[in-house]
């Protein structure tokens, strides 16, 4: 049967289960989870209410988990051992302490991001959220679905802002390292402001997939594709400006159309996202690998 989704699940208690080993990455870990859940959507092998089935089960089988004396002791275990023998992250050989790549501290994340809004303008942010969900048509469900499933070397090349032929690996590199500062930005403004999903405000919002257990605010796909793709337009000189700010626009609004942003939530992200560029831009990791960059792009 389709229902609930064994994959989802699995996942969702391994992502709990390391976020425990690893609690500084368990932002990146449960949004890692809830991403390759929504793959079994997008293969076409489950619904998107196997899912949120798939999330009630392991949120009670975690809660017993937690209940269980040998599992306790098992975490204790491994979290002596992880002490003893520190596990590396992969690509952060020459990261500085923060564990940032390209961005260098200190960041005025305060000043960049805006605080969400509170009270009458948080209400009024619920109402358009509401009223984006009511009059979409099944079209624009596809749409929004479609757009969290892009990948943002697909949306480079389609942009102009790759080179055609095989990825060379400068640039996977440098897309990787940008996805891991970003989302370390995400944690820590997630952590220092936490913005309950307009769907656990109003459980009648039917979203176009389960909604995500981190804080809505800012939104994390937009934010993520605005510095990637900004990096490479910077290596571009002669792309579409236009036409990249029109898909970052549309973006942001298939976040608030699906139901699981408010639009300040994406707005937030795509204002920042120039400051964080010109920070990577002047990184000293940036300004290494800039000749090797260049000669793939010929700037």
């Amino acid at each position: 049967p389709a229902y609930p989704s064994a994959r989802a699940f699995a996942l969702d208690v391994w992502s709990r289960t390391l976020a425990e080993l690893y609690p500084a990455e368990r932002e990146r870990l449960r949004t890692a989870a809830a991403d390759s859940a929504w793959l079994r959507v997008v293969g076409g092998a489950h619904y998107p209410s196997d899912l949120a089935g798939s999330e009630r089960l392991a949120g009670r089988v975690w809660a017993r988990l937690l209940e269980s004396p040998a599992f306790r002791a098992a975490l204790d275990e491994a979290r002596a051992e992880l002490r003893t023998t520190p596990m590396s992250e992969p690509g952060t050989k020459d990261a500085p302490a923060t564990g940032l790549h390209y961005l260098v501290e200190p960041l005025p994340l305060d000043a960049w991001f805006p605080s969400p809004p509170s009270g009458a303008a948080a209400r009024a942010e619920l109402d358009a959220v509401r009223d984006a969900v009511a009059t979409r048509s099944d079209a624009d469900l596809r749409w929004a679905r479609a757009m969290d499933a892009a990948d943002v070397r697909d949306v480079a090349r389609a942009l102009g802002l790759l080179p055609p032929g095989p990825m060379a690996p400068e640039v996977e590199d440098l897309l990787t390292g940008l996805r891991a500062d970003v989302d370390r930005v995400l944690q820590r403004l997630r952590e220092s402001h936490p913005r309950p999903r307009p769907a656990t405000l109003d459980a009648a919002i039917p979203t176009a997939w389960p909604t995500p257990a981190t804080s809505s605010w800012p939104s994390a796909k937009p934010l993520a594709f605005a510095v990637q793709l900004l990096v490479l337009a910077a290596l571009q000189p002669k792309h579409d400006a236009a036409r990249l700010d029109a898909w970052l626009a549309a973006l942001a609004r298939s976040r608030t159309v699906a139901g699981v942003h408010y639009p300040s939530d994406s707005a937030s992200a795509l204002a920042a996202a120039p400051r964080l560029v010109d920070v990577v831009l002047r990184s000293p990791a940036f300004v290494r690998e800039r000749p090797g960059l260049c000669r793939v792009f010929g700037c």
